[in-house]
């Protein structure tokens, strides 16, 4: 006789969340054969009984089908019992291949699956939260806003106007926030970004770069004096050119350095051109995007 190890899985769709009750229970299971994942079609037989006890009480309901699917030892069946298993105590018996496996399951109304029959008809008018344990990890608040999903402080680019920014978070546009209306974004960022008292100011990236902080100084010369938020100006480093100096048949070729203080050369004073993208800034290419902070 093969040598079955069994794990399952009760998906229930309950009337306590709910208002349109189901008596389809989905019964969801994984088998293994010798250790190996169990494939191809599996005699599947799955009674509900009043009792915990294997070989008593009253049988309630019986499934019994010669050729329930398994794949990567995952199966899945439908139960439709006729009568109300949320109202007592009830419990499943699984055979599967002649073999009956125990102990019997209670079947409980706890809610296992996040998406069910009317999952997107739920209307709430406080927020949803999502809780394991004690700890409520997540929420999606009355105004859309999905708190802990996405870090309160991220920063994103968004290919979006500025009039679609979604719920839940700001354009990245300097503007002043009050630290008693958004708590959780004050935790994050403080006054990284300006202000004092109640007041704070959002990142201003328009037109800005992001740079990661190196605090060794590794990548960033002035990384080891810098903050979250602090600005940089641009720089352009000191570097050498070789400038052909002829004004006549016998000249030779002259190498000037060029010390670069903001941008501007201290010798020569003549101009210097090179290539065809000349501009009033140094730049990489680039597409323009806005960037958006969540709260």
């Amino acid at each position: 006789m093969k040598k079955l190890i069994f794990t399952s899985v009760l998906l229930l769709l309950t009337g306590a969340l709910f208002a349109s009750m189901t008596n389809k229970i989905t019964y969801q299971g994984k088998l293994k054969e010798y250790g190996i994942p169990a494939n191809g079609n599996r005699h599947i037989n799955i009674r509900i009984w009043d009792n915990p006890s294997v070989g008593t009480g009253n049988l309630m309901y019986n499934y019994d089908n010669l050729s329930v699917p398994v794949s990567s030892g995952i199966f899945s069946v439908t139960l439709t019992p006729s009568f109300d298993w949320s109202s007592g105590s009830y419990y499943l018996e699984t055979t599967v291949e002649g073999k009956t496996l125990s102990p019997r399951e209670e079947i409980t109304t706890q809610m296992y699956a996040l998406h069910s029959l009317e999952a997107e008809n739920i209307k709430s008018d406080s927020n949803v939260n999502f809780i394991v344990g004690t700890s409520t990890f997540a929420s999606i608040t009355t105004d859309g806003n999905l708190k802990n999903f996405i870090p309160t402080g991220a920063i994103l680019p968004y290919g979006g106007h500025v009039a679609t920014v979604p719920v839940g978070w700001f354009l990245c546009d300097g503007a002043v926030k009050s630290k008693t209306t958004y708590p959780d974004l004050f935790a994050v960022i403080g006054y990284s970004f300006g202000g004092s008292g109640d007041n704070f100011y959002l990142p201003d990236l328009k037109g800005m770069f992001l740079r990661g902080l190196d605090t060794s100084g590794t990548y960033d010369v002035n990384g080891s004096t810098r903050t979250i938020g602090s600005y940089q100006e641009d720089t352009l480093q000191t570097h050498h050119h070789t400038i052909d100096g002829r004004s006549g048949a016998s000249a030779g070729i002259q190498t000037v350095a060029l010390a670069a203080s903001n941008g501007t050369a201290s010798e020569p004073s003549t101009d210097i051109t090179a290539g065809a993208n000349i501009g009033a800034e140094t730049r990489p290419k680039n597409v323009a995007v806005n960037y958006i902070i969540k709260y």
